[in-house]
């Protein structure tokens, strides 16, 4: 192997690995995007059920109202 084949080599292996890192970079965009998504709306979820947990389930004229607290 002569030297300017390994130059060459060298050029592709550092070509390779710079274009399978951009490749990736969109996807850990993505990954870190439904990341906080999910959050958020775990977030909502959990202030759903507090609110629902916080209603009484008695109405003003006396009847009952069915709040599910189960799910």
């Amino acid at each position: 192997m002569n030297v300017s084949s390994y130059g060459s080599f060298e050029n592709s292996l550092a070509s390779l690995a710079t274009n399978m890192q951009s490749e990736q970079f969109p996807l850990q965009i993505g990954v870190a995007v439904l990341k906080e998504i999910q959050d958020a709306q775990k977030m909502q979820a959990q202030m759903l059920v507090e609110m629902i947990n916080s209603v009484s389930t008695i109405t003003a004229d006396g009847a009952g109202r069915l709040v599910n607290k189960a799910v």
